[in-house]
């Protein structure tokens, strides 16, 4: 699963993209692994009142909250790609729980869509959310209260309880270990250690991008940052092999910093 932020302008155009809608679909798909006999089978998980599209269900709820006027994140969306272990019979269900946790967590009148995709190489979820935080004043728009490094931080462990409980079984959200085979505790506290670090570098780009946004000195290094990231997830594929090695990646270069390059 991961974390997107969008500015207003943008949000008309990412709806209607979830929502497939005709707008979206005369637009240049030429990057996207979308199959169009398969649209049919994505489906909504919130009912929206009226027939109501979630554009006006995002700007109705504006108008019921306060907005800061330098306020430059409007909409949250995480993306939650179902398991690799899990059973696609069991997908609709993980997704509901998804649903449920993420609604439950950034509160209900919040949500402005829930769309699950099952027409790309993936089946996944897209969830959004408009960051809204309270303060004496009542409700306003803040992103930075919303999406803190320690929200950032718990979010994965949290829904993976969560819907394991949902479901009556352990789901592996937080690492997916199991899809690399069966491994002894030893190996898997390896590989555990490993992708911790990965992922709390991650989190905390995603604290910065918010922190940051427009931020011209910080664009320039976004880019690096970025690079760095999947550059990072490469190298997590390419060696959960070698976890089973007693000598293992993450024990040869554990006095080496994982991402040496960047202070944050």
């Amino acid at each position: 699963m991961n974390l997107k932020k969008f500015s207003r302008a943008s949000v008309p155009h990412i709806l209607e993209h979830c929502e497939r809608s005709e707008a979206d679909v005369v637009r240049n798909r030429s990057n996207e692994n979308i199959d169009p006999s398969l649209t049919h089978l994505n489906y909504s998980l919130i009912e929206h009142p009226h027939s109501m599209s979630s554009l006006e269900i995002f700007n109705n709820r504006l108008d019921e909250i306060n907005i800061h006027g330098n306020a430059k994140v409007f909409l949250i969306g995480w993306v939650v790609t179902a398991p690799v272990t899990l059973p696609k019979a069991e997908q609709p269900l993980f997704f509901k729980a998804c649903f449920d946790f993420l609604s439950e967590t950034y509160g209900t009148k919040n949500v402005v869509s829930a769309f699950c995709h099952r027409d790309e190489s993936q089946n996944h979820l897209h969830f959004f959310a408009i960051p809204v935080a309270r303060d004496k004043k009542g409700e306003k728009l803040c992103a930075k209260e919303v999406i803190t490094r320690k929200h950032l931080r718990e979010m994965h462990p949290k829904m993976e309880r969560f819907v394991s409980n949902a479901l009556g079984h352990h789901v592996d959200i937080l690492n997916g270990a199991t899809r690399f085979g069966n491994k002894s505790i030893s190996e898997l506290k390896k590989q555990d250690k490993y992708i911790a670090k990965a992922t709390d570098f991650y989190n905390a780009y995603l604290q910065l991008c918010i922190e940051k946004e427009f931020d011209p000195e910080f664009e320039k290094t976004k880019k690096l940052i970025e690079d760095k990231i999947i550059s990072e997830k490469e190298h997590l594929k390419s060696i959960s092999h070698t976890f089973s090695n007693s000598y293992g990646v993450y024990e040869e270069s554990k006095n080496k910093p994982l991402y040496s390059d960047f202070e944050m």
